[in-house]
């Protein structure tokens, strides 16, 4: 029978892997919602689609930096 043992320095190396995994999924997780949310204004303000654009007409010519005619 074979005994497993873990020293302190192979907890602490699993800890800094599963730490700097961590960081890694919170940062794609954060450009995720950041590249989201562009997608989302530039598709309410620049939209040519008729039923979008009437609908944010109003917002975009109140905003003064988004023109639309």
């Amino acid at each position: 029978m074979s005994r497993v043992t873990t020293t302190p320095n192979a907890v602490s190396r699993h800890a800094a892997g599963t730490l700097a995994w961590a960081q890694a999924s919170v940062t794609f997780q954060v450009a995720l919602v950041l590249v989201t949310a562009a997608l989302v204004l530039w598709a309410l303000f620049f939209s040519n689609y008729p039923l979008v654009h009437d609908t944010f007409h109003e917002l975009r010519h109140s905003l003064y930096f988004v023109p639309c005619h």
